[in-house]
């Protein structure tokens, strides 16, 4: 049974850098004090994250729906700075779809369930943005959420009917990024 005495919906959404550090960051803590966590991650795979390992150990549940993704030779290229890598592995096809809209399913038997302290779902906004599922789909599964789960969902820009249901919303406004100087992500710091 959740150990929280009352579960908020919390949106973390934005064109800036920290929405998955911040939710990360957020199921730390609840592990670190014996809450029950899971990670729900929406259009990525390949647990070539350091946020992944990393929760793992500390029992965090980690459910990856995108597609197997990046590799050590992804690791290599990105530090080279080859960015082509990047399209190759991050295009969304009919089997992101079909991961997505079972991944939906799938949190929303966690969150009604009434086991888990916080799920996180991760680039739930961004699945939405590329009509994996319908908006009243993830609606509902808010919802029917248990009163004692904490939810936190990630993504650049969630419907307005999202944003309302929501006890917190932070907006990650980027005012400079590495990417516009040509720095891509690196490893250890961004993933």
């Amino acid at each position: 049974m959740a150990k929280l005495s009352k579960g908020l919906i919390e949106v973390f959404h934005g064109d800036g850098r920290g929405k998955t550090s911040a939710a990360v960051g957020t199921a730390a803590r609840a592990a670190g004090h014996g809450l029950k966590v899971a990670l729900v991650q929406f259009l990525k795979g390949g647990e070539f994250t350091g946020e992944v390992t990393a929760l793992k150990k500390l029992g965090v549940e980690v459910h990856q729906l995108g597609p197997n993704g990046p590799s050590r030779s992804f690791d290599r290229q990105v530090r080279e700075g080859i960015r082509r890598v990047i399209s190759k592995y991050f295009r969304y096809h009919e089997s992101d779809i079909e991961r997505s809209a079972e991944g939906l399913k799938l949190a929303a038997r966690m969150l009604s369930s009434g086991e888990y302290d916080l799920v996180i779902l991760d680039e739930v906004d961004t699945a939405l943005k590329f009509k994996h599922f319908r908006t009243d789909d993830l609606a509902n599964a808010l919802k029917r959420k248990h009163e004692r789960t904490e939810v936190i969902l990630t993504g650049f820009k969630p419907p307005q009917k999202i944003l309302r249901m929501a006890d917190l919303i932070t907006d990650m406004k980027k005012v400079r990024h590495p990417y516009d100087k040509g720095i891509l992500a690196r490893w250890g710091i961004d993933y």
